[in-house]
């Protein structure tokens, strides 16, 4: 089963339409500000997933460019906001890499 990505950037714009890079991310969070406030985009997307394939494991990989030094916070934040929705630890794979593609750090869940 695929799922309709959505996308989250400075003022909580969220689409349902595929990227155009034909990504299968489930959600991706773009962390071009200081405040992003992820937390509705995420839970309705962990909700979309838990009632169509109940027991999934995501895939939480951040992305970010060379010029961030320490983007952990920001992937930590995703990942303690999914286990408070009822997701356990052991269903969330998280993973950094850097990326000369993106411009800020961008974290992006995919299900498996």
């Amino acid at each position: 089963m695929r799922f309709a990505p959505l996308f989250l950037s400075t003022l909580l714009c969220v689409s349902a339409a595929y990227a155009d890079n034909g990504s299968d991310a489930l959600l991706i969070i773009r962390f071009n500000q200081k405040h992003v406030y992820f937390d509705k985009a995420l839970a309705t997307a962990v909700q979309s997933v838990e009632k169509a394939k109940p027991g999934s494991v995501y895939n939480v990989v951040s992305y970010t460019p060379p010029s961030i030094q320490d983007a952990q916070a920001n992937l930590q934040a995703v990942t303690q906001q999914m286990q408070a929705l009822g997701i356990p630890g052991s269903r969330i794979e998280s993973s950094s890499q850097p990326s000369d593609e993106v411009k800020s750090q961008e974290i992006r869940i995919f299900v498996e």
